[in-house]
């Protein structure tokens, strides 16, 4: 994974800022076509892509998943069909998006939702039930992402709720 941002004041490395007009662009694109959850900003979505892998839009985790948001294939498949390209940073986006979407809506709270987008629904709803733990690396993905998030200052990571526990 990337270092965090190194800029004082900017959470948002110029390879990850780059990607704003695009983000803004596909979040306006989905709004117009859904109603989304309102959680979902340019800044959350942003905060994900630099914690992800630094905006390096044809990264590949060791679990194989895939682009600026690092989906998994069949995930990316749900929500952009199965000949889209994952590694197409405004498809990536997209799906990103609707799937971090359904996960908030599925989980109510951002903290669960990251953890689901990190470690799969099944086992994010394990954990939330006290059937199992996280994995530290989910949790500590959790945190980076809310801890980022919260530096850019918007109502909605003002918003964010601290009720994530393993």
């Amino acid at each position: 994974m990337p270092p965090p941002a190194v800029a004082v004041g900017l959470p948002f490395r110029p390879t990850v800022a780059r990607w704003r007009p695009l983000v803004e662009a596909e979040l306006g694109r989905l709004r117009a076509a859904r109603t989304l959850d309102p959680m979902l900003t340019p800044a959350l979505l942003l905060t994900l892509i630099e914690v992800e892998w630094g905006g390096d839009p044809y990264a590949v985790s060791g679990a194989k998943a895939l682009g600026l948001m690092q989906l998994v294939p069949s995930t990316f498949a749900t929500y952009e069909g199965p000949t889209a390209d994952p590694l197409e940073p405004a498809a990536n986006i997209r799906a990103g998006t609707l799937h971090l979407d359904e996960l908030r809506r599925r989980q109510g709270d951002l903290r669960w939702a990251l953890a689901g987008s990190n470690a799969g629904l099944t086992a994010s709803l394990r954990a939330r039930a006290g059937e199992a733990r996280l994995v530290t690396t989910t949790d500590a993905f959790v945190t980076r992402v809310t801890t980022l998030f919260a530096r850019t200052g918007t109502s909605a990571a003002a918003a964010t709720s601290a009720g994530h526990r393993q």
